[in-house]
Parts: C-alpha cells; structure tokens; sequence
C-alpha cells in the first residue's frame, strides 16, 4: 500500500466516495505522500482528480455562501495551466523524475478542458498549448519522445480544426487557430535552430 500504485488507489477510491471536502483532504494527503515519496504517478493520478471534489464541495457550499458558478471545464483549464508551471519548474529545476507526470497531466487536464467547451476551436487551441509545452520539453530535455508526442498533438489539433473549417467556422475562430499556430511552429523553429547541435548528438 506503500507503492505508487497503492497510494494512487487509495486516492481514487477516496474520490470515489466522496466529491466533497473529505475527498479533497485526501487528495492533499495524497499529493504530500507522493511528493516526499518521490512518486509521480500518485502527485499525478491525485491533481487530475482535483476538479471533481472541488465542484463536489461547490455544490452544497453555494447554498451558504456566493460563490459564481462555473464549469468544471474551467477548473481544469485552470489546473492545466498550473501544470504548465510545473513542467517549467522541472526543467528548470533539473527535475527529470517530476516531467513526465506534469507532461501528463497537462494533457489529461487540457484535453478534458476543451472537450468541455462547446467551442471545437478552443479544443484545438488547447491542444496546440499541449504540442508547444511537449515539443519544447522534449527540445530542451534532449528528449526525442516528448518532440515526437509534440508532433502527434499538432496533426490532432489540425485534424480538429480542419472538422471546424469543413462545419463552416467563424472568422474568429480560424484567426484564433492560426495564431496559435504560427506561435507554435516559429517557438519550436527557433529552438530546433538554437539547439541544433545538442540534438545532432542524440
């Protein structure tokens, strides 16, 4: 019970039971016991799970206090960004054990968040912000595997927003689409150019 996949259990089994405060209690415990465990898949399994507990606890709670009502779309965007900072601080950091899980969870999360909108062209978006942060991970890493799941999210987003342009898009939609991707593609030419060298050696 003292393995990753224990622990990742007992915070699945604990959500299960409870989408309110006891489960996000337990999720906390769950991401402490991971972190100084040094064991990922329970930080991971524990942080994508977030959104359901706190819309659970939302629910009752807005009977006594004002809260605004959102989505749980938002709430996983939201974490899906904070995700993003994770994979920033692993690399920075130095954190190799740490990457793989934040890379995980951006996409879980991301993916989860645009298929919640009813917007394709947000979907595809999102799914162009889970291409730059893989494919830059894999560049600055010197990891080919992450540059190549970068590639796979980016024929995915183009796959989606050519669905968008054949249903007859907005015209904000499809700016919004190739912005996101010439931001993408020049971010990634510039660093395949700046760390040409380092890759040639892989």
């Amino acid at each position: 019970h003292r393995g990753s996949g224990g622990r990742s259990a007992w915070v699945i089994f604990a959500s299960m039971i409870s989408f309110g405060p006891a489960a996000i209690l337990a999720i906390i415990f769950g991401i402490k016991r991971g972190w100084s465990w040094q064991q990922p898949a329970v930080v991971l399994t524990a942080w994508i799970l977030l959104p359901l507990p706190i819309h659970g606890t939302m629910f009752w709670v807005a009977d006594i206090l004002p809260i605004p009502e959102f989505g749980m779309n938002i709430t996983a965007a939201i974490l899906g960004i904070i995700s993003i900072v994770f994979v920033i601080w692993s690399i920075v950091e130095n954190q190799g054990i740490w990457l793989a899980s934040a890379l995980w969870s951006v996409h879980i999360l991301l993916f989860a968040a645009g298929i919640g909108w009813s917007d394709l062209a947000i979907l595809s978006v999102f799914i162009m912000v889970c291409s730059t942060t893989s494919w830059v991970s894999g560049i600055l890493t010197l990891r080919k595997s992450w540059r190549i799941f970068g590639a796979v999210d980016l024929v995915i987003a183009w796959i989606v927003s050519f669905v968008i342009l054949s249903t007859g898009a907005e015209i904000e939609s499809i700016l919004m689409i190739l912005i996101a991707s010439a931001g993408l593609l020049g971010l990634v030419t510039y660093l395949n150019q700046t760390y040409e060298g380092e890759m040639a050696k892989e």
